[in-house]
C-alpha cells in the first residue's frame, strides 16, 4: 500500500512541478502578445493549467505526501524537506496572485521577471528529490 501512494504521490508531484515551470512561461506569453487575442490565449491557457492541472495535482500530492507519514516515513530530513515544500505551495499562491493580477489587465512585472520565477521550482524540486531520496539525516 505504501508504494503506492509513493508512486502516486511522486506522479501528482510531477504534475504539479510541470505546471510550476509552465505557468509563469505562459505570463510572459502574456505580457508580451501582440494582439488581444494572444494575450487572452496565454492567459486562458495559464489559468486552465492553473487551476485545472496544478492546483489539484498539488492538493492530492500534499494529502498523499502527509499519509505517507504513518508508513513510518521518519528522520531529520522529513522536517527540511517539508519546509521545501511549505515554499512550493508559497510559490504556488504567489503563482495565482499573479493570475488575479493579470486576468483584471494588471501586469505585474517585466518579461525578464517572469523569465526568472519559471525557474524558482528547478531548485525546490532539486532539493525535495534530494532530501526524498538521500535521507542525508
Amino acid at each position: 500500500m505504501a508504494l503506492f501512494l509513493k508512486l502516486l504521490h511522486i506522479g501528482f508531484v510531477m504534475f504539479w512541478i510541470a505546471g510550476a515551470l509552465y505557468v509563469p512561461r505562459l505570463f510572459r506569453l502574456y505580457n508580451q502578445a501582440q494582439s488581444a487575442a494572444e494575450a487572452e490565449q496565454a492567459i486562458g491557457l495559464a489559468r486552465r493549467l492553473y487551476f485545472e492541472l496544478m492546483t489539484p495535482s498539488a492538493i492530492i500530492a500534499v494529502l498523499l505526501g502527509s499519509s505517507l507519514v504513518f508508513f513510518g516515513f521518519e528522520g531529520g530530513w522529513l522536517p527540511v524537506k517539508l519546509s521545501v515544500v511549505f515554499l512550493l505551495v508559497l510559490y504556488h499562491l504567489y503563482c495565482g496572485r499573479i493570475l488575479l493580477k493579470e486576468e483584471k489587465k494588471q501586469k505585474s512585472h517585466g518579461l525578464s521577471y517572469f523569465s526568472g520565477l519559471s525557474l524558482i521550482p528547478i531548485p525546490l524540486f532539486l532539493a525535495i528529490v534530494v532530501l526524498a531520496v538521500a535521507k542525508p539525516f
